[in-house]
């Protein structure tokens, strides 16, 4: 088995990197597996690391980062016979939390040695693939403003929050879901491919990332002390039960924003875009290291 490990040195780890690449080769040398490290230098370039590996055959290609590595690692597999490995080194780690993946390093690591192939779907939102959830409005805002603001970690993300939601003031978006249009001016609205964004925030409970659907999820503006009520909601994995909140299934869906450009994300990464966006879900074209079940 040959494995190419790709790590983020700027994660949200505390972790040195020459740290997690020692304890790497501490587990991997005594299994006779073949392995390679790459690091990379700047956003996007984990990306193009990946493709040279799936070129160059190698078995399972891993993300070891946060969410926003493993997107740019998946999107360069998907459709591809690698299989992507994670060890989730982010702040928020929300899609090693939804497959199932160890959270600590060495648990991560060995999970690798012994993994359980599951084929799962892939999103994709214009040209940039998504994993996990991709997402216009209020978080895609925050998404952009945190990644300005230069500091990465939980304490950061949730201050950005608060903040935003001080002075967030609610778009108006077109959304063609299959043969019916509804225009909204929601909070935010989530594309769902599995159910959190990260430290537990669930946004889409009954999301599954091998069913063949992706979930949108739709929240209403709401007051700041309703705001606080339906965060608690949020980390307790029933947000779909507040007032609200409504959701829908499908396989493709179109936006179109009054704001032209506008800000979306992809797993936690802002991009900005034009105002006609086109998400669908690509079926069973990523093979990942998971566990038999997930949340």
């Amino acid at each position: 088995m040959k494995y190419f490990f790709i790590l983020n040195p700027i994660s949200g780890t505390k972790t040195h990197i020459q740290n997690i690449i020692n304890i790497i080769d501490a587990e991997m040398a005594p299994s006779g597996h073949e392995y390679e490290f790459a690091c990379t230098t700047c956003a996007g370039e984990a990306q193009f690391i990946a493709a040279t590996g799936v070129q160059e055959g190698y078995d399972i290609i891993v993300a070891a980062g946060g969410d926003g590595t493993i997107n740019e690692v998946a999107g360069s597999l998907a459709g591809s016979a690698s299989r992507l490995g994670i060890i989730p080194l982010g702040s928020g780690n929300g899609i090693a939390r939804s497959l199932g993946i160890p959270l600590g390093l060495r648990s991560s690591i060995k999970h690798l040695l012994q993994p359980h192939e599951r084929i799962i779907d892939i999103g994709k939102i214009n040209d940039h693939f998504f994993v996990g959830i991709c997402g216009i409005g209020f978080d895609a805002n925050i998404g952009k403003k945190f990644q300005d603001f230069g500091i990465r970690g939980p304490l950061p993300y949730f201050l950005i929050g608060f903040k935003e939601l001080l002075i967030y003031r609610a778009q108006k978006y077109l959304l063609q879901l299959d043969d019916r249009q509804l225009e909204i001016r929601p909070l935010l609205i989530a594309f769902a491919n599995t159910p959190q964004y990260g430290n537990r925030a669930v946004i889409a409970p009954q999301a599954d990332p091998a069913d063949g659907l992706l979930e949108v999820c739709i929240l209403s503006p709401v007051s700041l002390l309703r705001a606080v009520i339906l965060t608690y909601f949020l980390f307790r994995g029933k947000i779909n039960q507040v007032a609200e909140y409504r959701n829908f299934q499908g396989k493709e869906f179109r936006i179109t924003s009054e704001v032209n450009p506008c800000v979306v994300h992809t797993d936690g990464e802002p991009h900005i875009m034009p105002a006609e966006i086109h998400i669908r879900i690509i079926e069973k074209a990523l093979r990942v290291c998971a566990f038999e079940r997930w949340d």
